[in-house]
């Protein structure tokens, strides 16, 4: 089950904030290289012995770990957390994350109180330290009410859960009769300045648009990895693709990369590539596209069609000993309800008889929930929402039209094709201006 939004135990409490004041120190070096973390000879005493600097990188470092886009994106955190909150021990974190140990290494055991009293003294933006009551052990939490997509689990086999919750290294391997798949809508109506003030927040952005655009573009891409997908499609990706464009065609011994430039698509199809991903995409429009990858050591194509940004394509396991039935992905995109029946219509001449294994991965336009598989039907497509074959209804909301909440996004299958677990969605929330926002 989903853990959703889920309060701290009674038996956690804040930690006392201490009555003393810290001592900042104004720590210059000249020209002199600054030591490393794990080089215990340049801490100086600041605090009773402890040196403001390891607090300070301590603070940050917890502070980048607590962030909800780190939280979301990393099976270690997503699925470590005590039992029954959202709440880390220190000492687990230190063990498991380098760059947390690194930092605790060189400090003395007897200086650890005055280093957890300097952290509840002035707590990080998103992070802040409590304390179990029953052990006494330092635990952090977010300071904000987490609200994180969790796998929901409907199958009995044993390697589903072990893909969410299991860090890369250890994650079984997928079932030649089984893909996961990663659909991702990128369009935004406000553009993708928009995206990034709100990732990185108006003051950076104002500070620095085009790092603030980069770095929204490196959480894209960080997503597009951090679930180990061997199927993504991608809807209203920022590109500028006159014809369909597939990397693998017949005769050639290598993927083909596209000219140089800066869009999304092209940074996208850099780091795919050195993933182990082959990819075609469509153009949908003058500046975007639709685009399907998938991992090379997994699936081999066998054929692929493009029409007005509409993708499909046809993929065999690689490692198959006998001949298997491919799998069939379609990948569309549309703005209205119009504009969605169409494309269905052209998909419709894309992919095979209705009794062969496929997926249709599609940014409707419209409000799902209302009729898109009435349309579905209308349009002879036989296919199953996956998440509501899982979740036992569709995504409480995808995106935001017009200040109200809508699900315009979803996976469709159809048979002999079984949905074996999905991600739910995220809840509802304000901020303190009453704009809809994910936290």
């Amino acid at each position: 089950e989903p853990r959703g939004q889920l309060s701290l135990p009674e038996s956690l409490a804040d930690v006392p904030a201490s009555r003393e004041r810290m001592i900042y120190m104004s720590l210059t070096h000249g020209g002199r290289r600054r030591p490393q973390l794990h080089d215990q000879t340049w801490i100086q005493p600041a605090f009773g012995g402890l040196d403001f600097r390891i607090v300070r990188k301590l603070r940050e470092i917890l502070d980048f770990y607590m962030h909800p886009f780190s939280i979301q994106h990393n099976a270690l955190l997503r699925h470590g957390a005590e039992q029954g909150s959202w709440a880390w021990p220190l000492k687990r974190l230190a063990s498991q994350l380098p760059r947390v140990e690194v930092i605790l290494a060189p400090v003395d055991l007897s200086l650890m109180p005055r280093l957890l009293q300097a952290l509840c003294e002035e707590p990080g933006e998103y992070m802040e330290i409590v304390s179990n009551v029953l052990t006494k052990q330092p635990l952090v939490k977010p300071r904000y009410t987490p609200d994180f997509r969790m796998p929901v689990v409907r199958s009995s086999e044993s390697w589903v859960p072990k893909h969410f919750a299991a860090n890369y290294e250890e994650r079984p391997q997928i079932p030649d009769d089984a893909a996961v798949i990663l659909s991702y809508n990128l369009l935004c109506k406000q553009g993708p300045d928009h995206l990034a003030l709100q990732s990185s927040g108006t003051e950076a952005f104002l500070r620095a648009p085009r790092l603030a655009r980069q770095r929204w573009r490196f959480r894209v891409m960080r997503q597009l990895v951090a679930y180990q997908p061997d199927i993504i499609c991608l809807q209203h990706v920022e590109a500028e693709l006159s014809s369909p464009f597939c990397s693998r065609t017949e005769g050639m011994t290598g993927p083909v990369k596209l000219a140089k430039g800066g869009h999304l698509l092209n940074e996208i199809i850099k780091k795919l590539e050195e993933e182990d991903f082959d990819w075609c995409a469509a153009p949908g429009s003058t500046d975007w596209a639709n685009a399907v990858f998938w991992k090379r050591s997994k699936w081999c194509l066998q054929n692929w069609d493009g029409f007005e940004g509409n993708k499909q394509v046809s993929l065999v396991p690689a490692m198959a000993m006998t001949d298997r039935e491919p799998l069939t992905i379609g990948n569309m995109a549309a703005q209205c309800e119009k504009d969605f029946g169409e494309n269905l219509e052209s998909m419709q001449a894309m992919l095979p008889p209705w009794e062969s294994a496929s997926v249709l991965c599609a940014a409707s336009g419209i409000d799902i929930s209302d009729g898109a598989r009435d349309i579905l039907k209308k349009k002879g497509l036989q296919f199953r929402s996956a998440h509501k074959e899982v979740l036992g209804h569709e995504l409480p909301w995808t995106e935001i039209v017009d200040d109200q909440l809508r699900c315009s996004d979803g996976v469709w299958i159809r048979e002999p094709l079984t949905a074996l677990a999905v991600l739910d969605g995220h809840k509802p929330h304000r901020n303190a201006t009453g704009e809809i926002c994910r936290q």
